[in-house]
């Protein structure tokens, strides 16, 4: 079975650069392959293209994958965030991943517990999403 950690980084260039950190953490403590999926939009105030990002990220990233962001959709940055979130499930099934973690920009890898760990603790459950603070699954609060 294949996995990967797929690390989102939309909007803003912050969150890009935020990306790369987090990469790096998870490169140091798995053996998992990292996936970055990153809109367009998110390096335009840095004037960097695909070819620049893929070349300045290719040491935390195993596979970078663009998606387009379309301006005049209507949509708001907090919509369009949602929704590539919500793709990411497809976009990691046409890659051959059988199972994905997928994570914020801004998520922070704590040394006490491994991403690989975490495949195994929610191997029972099909899809979860959870946006707040902390939650440790050790002690199952938060």
């Amino acid at each position: 079975m294949s996995k990967a950690i797929f690390c989102i980084a939309t909007g803003s260039s912050t969150y890009l650069q935020l990306a790369l950190n987090l990469g790096l953490s998870v490169k140091a403590n798995s053996q998992i392959e990292t996936v970055l999926l990153h809109t367009n939009d998110a390096s335009a105030d840095l004037g960097w293209d695909r070819r620049t990002i893929e070349r300045r990220f290719e040491y935390a990233f195993d596979k970078m994958v663009c998606v387009t962001v379309d301006e005049e959709d209507g949509k708001s940055p907090i919509e369009q965030a949602h929704y590539i979130k919500l793709s990411a499930y497809e976009t990691a099934k046409k890659l051959g991943y059988d199972e994905v973690l997928i994570l914020d920009a801004d998520t922070i890898i704590l040394p006490s517990k491994k991403p690989d760990d975490w495949f195994d603790e929610l191997a029972e459950v099909n899809f979860s999403a959870y946006c707040g603070a902390y939650f440790d699954f050790k002690e199952a609060k938060s």
